[in-house]
């Protein structure tokens, strides 16, 4: 559908000619042309920086966060107060031709004629209509709002009449006839013009693709028109909407007889109003994933993961309903240098790679041999509920994309230029981010509260909530990893009972309760570390473990709500197996191999290495355990009197551990797990990643430092108190 449109820059010039074009546009359709190719001439203006195949980024046209429905409302009414009184001036409107003839209305009411910023439709202020549309169909409503200048100059004109709303964005109107009567009415031409860019931006129809287009300077053909290089599905949205570049004339603002201005003051007024077309992807510059391997889901739905579907190089990457395969597990490792993500395939050995290192939308994802370049490099967008976008190091645009943003098992997996939303939305789910146990878990920073069935009830449907933490039973929950899918069945120690999602519904404000394990989706979670904590996610619906309000005050309801990050969806699981150690001197072993003990070398200067070595009895491998109040504890040396430290207090895998001067940091703090073989767990409390002995702990002299939680023998450790 080509789509014409009244395109002006409001002045009192185009006012006296409105009469006269009204006319000839309800006599032939071919006057919209004429009407979009009008000269006006702003001395004032200014088209610096326009690029006819860059008119806009996809991440400016598509961020619907820019403006709150208030900030749509405060900006209407400072652009235009609806201040103009001048009553003759409506009485003459009203008695002219157009008013009789045509049936051209004014609103006046309490002595001023009523403008955008004021006037109501079907109840709705413009405000809202336009912020419901932009977040209905994720479009920047700044976008929204500079149309509705371009086509009618609603923003600005003091007193536009009930054929300007008719046509508010001009949608449905083409070059060679009437406007289509079905897309009448101001909230029906805003939620139009918005599902239009919103269908172009998601891979829908247009005339104009991304690439080489020739694109014409006017709706006369002897105008002639020109080769433009369209970059993005943003700009092809814009010429969707108006077919047409501004020639030469039309950028210097003194046009000719070929000159187009649509697109030309769409970028005037968005830059003058609110800045650069051109923003980039928000991309994050540090790292926002910890390496280690990960299952990695869309957030279309949890049930399908990231796949490699063959084991030669070039082998096609989808989406395929989750088994805990090693062809869904990526090892993720974080380049500090250029702040890029790589992913390698535990099954293939290849890496995540787009086909041929494109930089256009469409391009298939595959695993391919390891290079290194930027076909196999992937910056960050780190987004405020808890997921990640993936662009690709090649281009500043193009980002890891479900097709079509399909939940289907097969879905293909493409690169496709950034809107950041669901289909290009990525939840980093690692093994086991706890281990099996029985555990407290209690809010961020609110240590006196803790997850609690009410009442310590046994039932069925009891409630539950955040209570102060008396060590109770029925605060005291045992945690079970399922390998096949990453899910956590999580009960009640009190009664055997599992945290339940009410009727497994995926509703912002469901609550939770206790319930008997039947396995469905609403008794699973996700337990996700977000780098103060846990997130504890529901297998239904992607929805948050959630205290109700804020964390505040003991007996605040639980619930499931959107993913935040915030502090009352922030958990902190502390271990309550029993076998807490006292204070002393104890010797600490690798059960890998009980003839090698936790060594400092010479165990006498700060920074000395620690590994595990022949047991000799020496200070070198002697460690004073003093407990902390927070369950943690400080391991020191008893040779120097030096603290066991994560090397720079890194928060990675194989960080090197290390002993030195005592600071009391986070990276000299540990927590001490029993397992249920009678080992324990050692983990930096900076990093939540246990002690590990590389290469798998049986052979003298080797490293240790910290790694992500696999349960196995190298990561267990004797602890016997001399």
């Amino acid at each position: 559908m080509r789509i014409k449109f009244l395109d002006k820059m409001k002045s009192e010039l185009y006012r006296a000619r409105l009469a006269v074009f009204v006319v000839f546009a309800f006599c032939m359709g071919a006057v919209f042309a004429f009407l979009a190719t009008s000269n006006t001439k702003n001395t004032n203006a200014t088209t610096a920086g326009f690029k006819a195949g860059n008119i806009m980024t996809d991440y400016v046209m598509s961020n619907s966060n820019t403006m709150s429905v208030s900030d749509i409302q405060n900006f209407l009414t400072r652009k235009n107060p609806c201040n103009y009184r001048d009553y003759n001036k409506y009485v003459s409107l009203m008695n002219s031709n157009a008013a009789k003839n045509k049936g051209y209305r004014w609103h006046w009411d309490n002595g001023h004629f009523v403008c955008l910023s004021e006037e109501r439709f079907d109840g709705q202020s413009a405000a809202q209509i336009i912020y419901d549309a932009a977040q209905d169909y994720h479009i920047n409503p700044q976008v929204l709002i500079v149309l509705l200048e371009k086509e009618q100059g609603l923003i600005t004109d003091k007193y536009p009449n009930n054929i300007q709303y008719r046509s508010a964005t001009g949608y449905g109107c083409p070059d060679t006839a009437a406007c289509n009567t079905k897309y009448y009415g101001f909230k029906n031409q805003v939620r139009n013009a918005a599902a239009l860019f919103h269908q172009v931006l998601t891979g829908g129809w247009s005339n104009y693709h991304v690439g080489n287009n020739q694109v014409a300077y006017h709706p006369n053909a002897a105008c002639g028109r020109s080769n433009v290089y369209i970059e993005n599905l943003a700009t092809a949205a814009l010429y969707r909407y108006t077919p047409y570049q501004p020639n030469s004339a039309a950028l210097s603002w003194s046009g000719d007889g070929c000159s187009s201005y649509g697109n030309r003051n769409f970028y005037h007024y968005f830059t003058e109003w609110f800045g650069s077309t051109q923003q980039d992807v928000p991309i994050a510059h540090h790292q926002v994933i910890e390496d280690g391997e990960y299952t990695i889901v869309a957030d279309t739905t949890y049930d399908t993961a990231l796949t490699a579907t063959g084991t030669a190089t070039g082998s096609n990457v989808s989406m395929n309903t989750r088994t805990g395969a090693a062809n869904q597990k990526w090892q993720v490792t974080y380049h500090d240098n250029d702040a890029t993500y790589s992913f390698t395939n535990k099954a293939t050995g290849l890496a995540l790679d787009i086909h041929g290192a494109s930089t256009t939308s469409g391009a298939n994802i595959e695993v391919f041999t390891k290079n290194n370049n930027c076909n196999q490099r992937w910056r960050a967008v780190a987004n405020n509920d808890g997921t990640v976008g993936f662009v690709s190091a090649c281009s500043t645009s193009v980002a890891l994309d479900v097709y079509g943003a399909s939940k289907a098992n097969g879905a293909n997996v493409q690169s496709y230029s950034y809107h950041g939303e669901t289909a290009q939305r990525w939840r980093i789910i690692p093994d086991a981010a706890v281990a099996d146990g029985l555990y407290s878990i209690s809010p961020r920073h609110e240590g006196s509260l803790t997850l609690d069935v009410f009442g310590g009830y046994t039932t069925p449907q009891t409630n539950v909530q955040v209570y102060t933490n008396h060590e109770s039973p029925n605060e005291k929950w045992n945690l079970q990893y399922n390998k096949q899918d990453g899910t956590y069945k999580i009960t009640s120690l009190n009664s055997g009972l599992a945290l339940d999602v009410f009727g497994g519904y995926g509703k912002n404000g469901t609550n939770v309760q206790m319930y008997s394990y039947h396995g469905g989706c609403g008794q699973n979670w996700y337990i996700i570390p977000n780098g103060n904590g846990h997130t504890i996610v529901s297998a239904c619906s992607g929805l948050a473990l959630d205290v109700y309000g804020a964390v505040g005050a003991s007996g605040t309801n639980v619930q499931i709500w959107q993913q935040n990050n915030a502090d009352n969806q922030t958990w902190t699981i502390k271990s309550t197996i029993p076998g807490a150690l006292p204070d002393g001197i104890y010797s600490i072993s690798a059960e890998a191999n009980g003839n090698l003990a936790l060594d400092a070398n010479s165990g006498s200067n700060s920074g000395e290495n620690v590994r595990i070595y022949d047991k000799n009895n020496s200070n070198a491998q002697r460690w004073k355990l003093t407990g902390n109040s927070d369950g943690t504890y400080f391991i020191t040396n008893a040779a120097s009197g030096l603290s066991l430290d994560v090397y720079g207090g890194y928060a990675h895998d194989e960080a090197n551990v290390q002993i030195f001067t005592a600071h009391h940091g986070q990276n000299q703090k540990w927590k001490i797990d029993k397992n249920t073989n009678g080992s324990y767990t050692i983990s930096s409390v900076n990093s939540g990643k246990p002690l590990d002995v590389y290469g798998g702990g049986t052979t003298s002299d080797s490293n240790v430092q910290q790694f992500s939680w696999h349960g196995g023998k190298n990561q267990q450790w004797r602890i016997v108190k001399e």
